[in-house]
């Protein structure tokens, strides 16, 4: 599948893999060696006064999401949930699993772009993140300003009960906004729309959860948060039924290829993107699956781009 010697090389010798079509997936061999250059050149940097243009060659008219973390566990090479989405000059989160902020700061984000995080549910490992993201936010990267929507106003309490106490009272709330997601919830600003779709996760104990649909660019992607166990609760994000989408990022926890291989077959995205794979050996499964529908299908590992 390498066209460029070098990709081929590089494969061969374990430092990277080949996920799809242009996009290659490093391996912590190869992230070793690309924090080395970053540090030098950093260095040389610092050395001549220059300015830090931080990710800005990755925005423009195009819309990106960018798979920080995507696993239901932590493991060594893996983290809790977390995408960014590039559009228009300024990002956005679905999700804020462990360890969010040191995610988006290794690898350079430009944290005064990010302008609101959707959480899908309030399971710690899509959360667990938004505890120290809003707390810097709050005393030491001031120059953010960010909306951070939950599922939940207990939620929502009680982050900001732990603020309160980690920061003796000095909230701010002008900055850091705590907001609640509802079904009615839409944003849209003049780069992105994102409309919530609720799923039945959470069913069970009367919780709320949901999918996000994102528009941005003339461009969608339906990003599905976790669904329901072996979908019993048929909550396949419907809009990918009945709607064309460029791209699917769909969990694979909670139900395996034999329960998502029905709503694959009427699924009418471009390209489907499985994240949230437990456990492991569902990766097998989901690579037998690429070729088999009228788009092509593959898991997602931390650091992935997927351009729009």
């Amino acid at each position: 599948d390498c066209v460029i010697d070098s990709h081929a090389l590089m494969i061969r010798g374990g430092y990277m893999k080949f996920v799809g079509n242009g996009i290659f997936s490093e391996f912590p061999t190869l992230k070793r060696v690309t924090a080395k250059i970053e540090g030098i050149i950093r260095e040389e940097m610092n050395a001549i006064d220059g300015q830090d243009g931080g990710n800005d060659y990755y925005r423009g008219s195009c819309c990106y999401a960018r798979i920080l973390s995507r696993s239901d566990l932590p493991a060594a090479d893996r983290y809790w949930s977390c995408t960014l989405i590039e559009a228009g000059g300024s990002a956005y989160l679905i999700d804020a699993g462990a360890p969010a902020i040191d995610l988006l700061l290794r690898r350079g984000v430009d944290l005064t772009a990010i302008r609101a995080l959707f959480t899908t549910h309030l399971h710690g490992d899509h959360v667990n993140g938004v505890l120290a993201l809003s707390d810097l936010f709050t005393w030491y990267f001031k120059k953010t300003d960010i909306d951070i929507y939950l599922t939940e106003q207990r939620g929502i309490d009680a982050f900001r009960a732990v603020l309160g106490a980690t920061l003796n009272g000095a909230l701010c709330d002008e900055r850091v906004r705590f907001r609640l997601m509802t079904p009615q919830t839409l944003y849209e600003d003049e780069n992105i729309r994102v409309t919530p779709m609720p799923t039945q996760h959470m069913a069970a104990s009367g919780l709320p959860a949901y999918s996000y649909l994102v528009e941005a660019d003339g461009k969608k992607a339906l990003f599905s948060g976790d669904l329901s166990h072996r979908l019993e609760k048929a909550d396949f994000p419907s809009y990918a039924l009945e709607n064309e989408v460029d791209l699917l990022v769909c969990e694979m926890a909670h139900f395996g290829p034999e329960h998502v291989s029905p709503y694959l077959a009427r699924c009418k995205a471009k390209d489907v993107r499985f994240t949230h794979v437990f456990p492991l050996d569902k990766l097998d499964a989901i690579a037998a699956m690429d070729g088999r529908y009228a788009y092509p299908i593959h898991a997602v590992s931390d650091g992935d781009v997927v351009e729009l």
